[in-house]
């Protein structure tokens, strides 16, 4: 693992995009939700003005993807002073990518799948009734996003039970549990939108921070971790900035 600044302007000839996680790298991480009955309430550490103006910089010299676990319809207000050109956003884990006004659904859910996937759900459900540190669930089409105080070895052992298989990810990011299943991944989304755009992979430079960004990183041209001790990259931010993506925004605008 090297440190990301050891790279040249010669390095980054052939790149064509650069992929963001959202949480711990493009913006502050941390998602607050409370749910009440009918009643639920989600907030988030919005993009801050200076990286956005840095991103409207970058995406004049390369294609800006955002790929995150937050829906569609969250990302979309998020990033909207830096829609549409040359940006495109993958909501919920590498399910959703929207694309100049259009969406495309990467991963079609199977019969079975969608049975199991509304089994976990019901089950998490009942156990959140009598579990007060599971907080609460985010709104999402597909993915399964329950928020705990922390991790919760009751919420494992159930998703076990119904997904004895293993053909589901359940992945802890320190605040909450991502549950979808394993043939979605990032990685199968930006290789996706590389067809889309026409693009090879090795064309993709991408940063991420937790172990749901793992396939992304193995796939992409050049891999970038901000977090090598969740999730491990060719190369790494060195903690120069609060944030490992603007400290990578810093480099690329610097070198290009």
């Amino acid at each position: 693992m090297k440190p990301f600044s050891s790279l040249k302007k010669s390095d980054f000839e052939k790149i064509k995009l650069i992929s963001f996680d959202r949480d711990g790298v493009a913006a502050k991480e941390g998602t607050t939700v409370i749910e009440k009955g009918d009643t639920l309430t989600m907030k988030s550490s919005p993009l801050k003005p200076h990286i956005v103006e840095k991103l409207k910089k970058l995406k004049k010299r390369f294609h800006v993807n955002i790929s995150s676990g937050k829906s569609l319809l969250y990302l979309t207000r998020n990033y909207q002073d830096i829609l549409w050109e040359n940006v495109s956003l993958q909501g919920e884990v590498g399910i959703f990518t929207l694309l100049s006004g259009r969406v495309y659904q990467h991963h079609q859910f199977t019969k079975e799948e969608l049975e199991k996937s509304r089994k976990i759900y019901l089950g998490l459900k009942n156990l959140q009734r009598e579990n007060p540190n599971l907080i609460g669930f985010e709104p999402k089409q597909f993915l399964i996003t329950l928020h705990c105080q922390k991790r919760d070895l009751k919420v494992e052992k159930l998703i076990k039970k119904i997904d004895p298989q293993k053909t589901f990810n359940c992945f802890w990011s320190g605040e909450a549990y991502d549950i979808s299943p394993k043939a979605n991944t990032k990685g199968t989304a930006i290789k996706h939108l590389c067809r889309l755009l026409n693009l090879d992979i090795s064309q993709v430079l991408a940063v991420g921070n937790d172990p749901n960004d793992k396939d992304l990183l193995s796939s992409a041209g050049i891999g970038v971790t901000t977090s090598p001790e969740s999730v491990p990259a060719p190369y790494h931010t060195e903690k120069k900035q609060e944030l490992g993506g603007e400290e990578l925004i810093d480099i690329l605008l610097s070198l290009v």
